[in-house]
This record gives structure tokens, C-alpha cells and sequence, in this order.
């Protein structure tokens, strides 16, 4: 799935790859029914709460909420660093190891079963500089008292084959993309899950990030889709030799 990019159209699902160096990281099975494929990104501690769902709070992205017993989650299936992964959601096992590109995730695409649903929430947060300097507010508006997924609005996303629906939103001034997939036409039932799953979810705010060094440098893409930031000369240094 291709980021809404700093600086790319925001009404559609995101396909572009970025391209980043991450750490590998080495599963954990989860417990008290967190449930984490091999190759995902490790998600923070659960509970159950007793009345069929599971509680959760992940400390690293300031995201927490409730989902059913039986659901499966994960922090991260790509290493896609802009906009980051905080939140993969799905009713069958998660893999990672998926490619941060056109029509990611893939393993959750090809391991999607007729009736399955998955959810996918992403970050436009970056690494350094401010959160919004390049992100529109209007595009992201503030997070509904109340998520709804309209029928009439679902439609294939991020090349999965089955109907999705996919918005954004803000909370705690942080912006957010959300992807819902699913593997063929949801029931009323299963909407209202999903929109109860949305519903449940809590932001954390989260400081500012670092300040960026290169900040006011243009920014140069080559062909490749590689990019640099070439320092300003200023009109009174001396001609590099």
C-alpha cells in the first residue's frame, strides 16, 4: 500500500514503496490472545477483559484499544517506515516479511481467507522534523465520535480482491490512514465488529519528534526513486573545487 506521501494526493490508497533501512526484528508469540505471525513486528502486552475481547496497549506507538478473542494482531508486516505501521488487525494469523511497495501488504493479501477481515492503520510521523509541515490538516480531519463504514462506500483497496473501505483521520493531533479489507461482502454483523473495533481504539499523544537538520533543503529524486537533500550554496561561499 503506498503512503499518502508528504507531499502525494491523499483520496486514494497509498502504493508507493519507501524506501528505508529498519532493524529485523524476531517474532514473539503473544499472549492472552495476541496472536503474532512470524516475520511481524512484536505488539505490546495484552489482557483479556473477560467479556471476549482483549485489551491492549502499545506504549511505542501511543495506541490502545479492544478487539475480540480470536482476532490477531501485530505492530508491523512491512518495513515501511513513512507513513509507519502502528496497527495490523486481522481474524486469521498474521505473516511479515511483506514488501513496503505496490499493493503491500502482501502476505495478508495472499493469506486472506473468503471471509476474513483486516485492518491496517498507519502514521504519517516522521522520523524528524514537524509532523505537519508538509501534510495538509483539512485532509485529515478530526476522528469521528463514531466509525462508519458505509456500504455503498466499499470498494477494492490496496489490491486486495474483496471490498474495503479506506479514510483518514486525526487524533491527538497525530494523522492517521486507515485501511479495512475484507475477503468478500461483509455481513451487517461483521461491520458493526469492525466499526466497534474502531470504535475502542485510543491515541496516546506523543512529543514532538527531533528537530530536522536538513529542514528548507530541496529535495532531489533520481530515477531509481532514490532522493538526497544537496546543501544550500550560499551566494558568498567559495566554488567547490
Amino acid at each position: 500500500m503506498r503512503g499518502l506521501g508528504r507531499s502525494r494526493e491523499l483520496d486514494r490508497p497509498a502504493r508507493t514503496a519507501v524506501s528505508a533501512v529498519v532493524v529485523s526484528v524476531v517474532a514473539l508469540a503473544g499472549c492472552g490472545g495476541d496472536r503474532v505471525g512470524a516475520g511481524a513486528s512484536p505488539s505490546s502486552a495484552t489482557n483479556s477483559t473477560g467479556d471476549g475481547l482483549v485489551r491492549f496497549h502499545d506504549s511505542e506507538t501511543g495506541v490502545a484499544g479492544r478487539y475480540p478473542d480470536g482476532w490477531h494482531r501485530a505492530r508491523a508486516l512491512t518495513n515501511q517506515v513513512l507513513p509507519r505501521e502502528v496497527l495490523t488487525l486481522a481474524t486469521y494469523p498474521l505473516r511479515g516479511g511483506a514488501k513496503a511497495g505496490e499493493c503491500a501488504p502482501d502476505t495478508a493479501r495472499a493469506d486472506m481467507p473468503p471471509g476474513g477481515v483486516f485492518v491496517w492503520l498507519l502514521e504519517y510521523r516522521p522520523a524528524r522534523g514537524d509532523v505537519w509541515v508538509d501534510l495538509p490538516r483539512d485532509r485529515f480531519p478530526p476522528r469521528p465520535s463514531r466509525f462508519r463504514i458505509p456500504r455503498e462506500r466499499l470498494a477494492p483497496v490496496s489490491c486486495f480482491d474483496g471490498p474495503g473501505y479506506s479514510t483518514t483521520f486525526r487524533a491527538a493531533d497525530r494523522p492517521f490512514q486507515l485501511l479495512v479489507a475484507f475477503g468478500r461482502e461483509p455481513s451487517d454483523d461483521r461491520l458493526n465488529e469492525v466499526e466497534s473495533i474502531l470504535d475502542r481504539l485510543e491515541f496516546d499523544p506523543l512529543p514532538a519528534p527531533p528537530s530536522d537538520p536538513y529542514a528548507g533543503w530541496p529535495l532531489i529524486n533520481d530515477n531509481p526513486g532514490d532522493s538526497l537533500r544537496p546543501r544550500i550554496r550560499s551566494s558568498c561561499a567559495p566554488p567547490l573545487r
